[in-house]
């Protein structure tokens, strides 16, 4: 049963893997803040699973500057930033604020499913930007035929 489960996912796996990022992308677009939806990580981790569970039998091949700049980029300067920011609320009695030094590290680790994956980013920015032009004008719609809103 769950082999069979396995193998329908790894046939399905671009598929879902494109409507997930199609999705995220969605998101940035609309809410690049977070403050609206509040599933850009979410749609981060799910982008991230179902990469690691379509590809958990292959080994992964990247160039070595892709490694080099990935661990450097997505790992230190999260962690710089943020404890340079605890730093500065000790030294000045500031609130921290949002740990938004983590979104560079989920942006930099996309870019290692998207080479991997050989996505075509291109296709991916229509599909997103069609989906809010759509979104947009079913709103617009609604709005016109329910006068009472």
């Amino acid at each position: 049963m769950t082999d069979n489960i396995f193998h329908w996912f790894k046939e399905k796996h671009p598929v879902f893997l494109n409507i997930s990022m199609i999705l995220l992308f969605v998101d940035v677009m609309v809410d690049p803040t977070n403050l609206i939806f509040h599933v850009k990580y979410v749609l981060f981790a799910l982008v991230l699973l179902i990469w690691a569970l379509g590809n958990f039998s292959k080994k992964l091949f990247l160039p070595k500057y892709l490694w080099f700049i990935l661990l450097f980029i997505a790992f230190f300067m999260p962690f710089y930033q943020l404890s340079i920011g605890l730093i500065n609320s000790m030294l000045h009695n500031v609130p921290l604020g949002k740990p938004v030094y983590f979104n560079s590290f989920f942006f930099f680790v996309i870019i290692l499913v998207t080479v991997s994956e050989k996505m075509n980013l291109t296709a991916m920015f229509n599909y997103s930007s069609l989906t809010i032009v759509f979104m947009t004008l079913g709103l617009y719609l609604v709005l016109i035929f329910k006068t009472s809103l």
